[in-house]
């Protein structure tokens, strides 16, 4: 018998989702292929606890929580159903403690109870809150019971504050508003000040740009000042002041020789005195000789001075 091709197809697409529904439920801690019986427990507040959780005994791992309910009608009370491996036993007075694991985990806690009286499957199971999970809820409502206080007492002093004080509220709206439109203006005059200053800026660096302008005409002259100043030959001229040097040495070296007039005229006062004295006796022959000049070119006696009748 030939089989169509839609026949195929079909039988590849149950398969694999068969496969896939099997995979994700395995992954999810559900085994098709392992014996199990169910029990149920009902709690009052399960404390986030979700399907997959698991449940254990003495620490070890017998199974999972395969389902999770709400019963309204029973005050909203919650029936947790457990996949227990079917190899355990669980007897008369076997109770299912809901608690919270060392990481945080939910989880649900077997104590087997006499197994010499073993329970049917799908028995309900005693049901009780663990330490750990009381003590999370007594704490988170004893938290919020202290926080909504704390809150309450802070709107109360809050509200206590503002008792009265509409008017001081009204003069800080007004002194805000006040303060609202001296900033507006500062800001507005702070904006005029830097166009000002801007426009001075523009205006001082198109003069500066006119000044440089002018100066490169004196710039250009003073490379030409500074290329003729190297053009000069100086070693003559500072050939000629060594000989001139060398010439006031000389002359100084003479000078201070003991033997010379002039260090004779320094260190002699005597001829400075009679030098004075003789300069003195010729400026009195010049002053007779303009007064009286007949007395020196006279041969036959002297004249009388001026001014004076025969």
């Amino acid at each position: 018998m030939k089989i169509s091709k839609e026949f195929k197809v079909g039988l590849f697409m149950v398969t694999a989702i068969a496969i896939l529904y099997i995979g994700y439920n395995y992954l999810k801690g559900i085994d098709f292929f392992e014996n199990t019986k169910k029990y149920y427990a009902k709690y009052s507040n399960v404390g986030g606890l979700t399907v997959s959780n698991p449940v254990t005994i003495s620490g070890y791992s017998v199974g999972r929580v395969s389902d999770v309910k709400i019963i309204q009608s029973d005050s909203n009370k919650v029936v947790i159903e457990l996949d227990i491996n079917g190899d355990i036993v669980l007897g008369e007075g076997a109770i299912a403690i809901l608690d919270i694991g060392l990481l945080g985990d939910t989880q649900i806690l077997i104590e087997a109870g006499d197994i010499n009286k073993p329970l049917a499957p799908l028995d309900t199971l005693n049901s009780r809150l663990g330490t750990g999970i009381t003590a999370v809820l007594e704490e988170n409502i004893s938290g919020l019971s202290t926080n909504l206080q704390t809150t309450i007492a802070r709107i109360n002093a809050i509200l206590d504050k503002f008792t009265g004080s509409g008017d001081q509220i009204n003069n800080m709206v007004d002194n805000l508003e006040q303060t609202t439109l001296n900033a507006r203006r500062m800001s507005l005059e702070l904006r005029r000040n830097l166009n000002e200053v801007t426009e001075g800026y523009k205006v001082t660096v198109e003069n500066l740009n006119s000044k440089i302008d002018n100066m490169d005409p004196l710039l250009a002259k003073y490379g030409e000042l500074a290329d003729s100043l190297k053009a000069i030959n100086v070693q003559p001229t500072l050939d000629s002041a060594a000989l001139l040097l060398s010439d006031i040495r000389v002359l100084m070296a003479r000078l201070n020789e003991s033997e010379g007039t002039l260090q004779k005229l320094m260190e002699d006062p005597t001829l400075y005195d009679n030098l004075n004295k003789s300069l003195v006796s010729l400026d009195s022959l010049l002053i007779h000789m303009r007064s009286r000049p007949k007395d020196f070119f006279k041969p036959l006696g002297r004249d009388k001075p001026k001014g004076v009748r025969k």
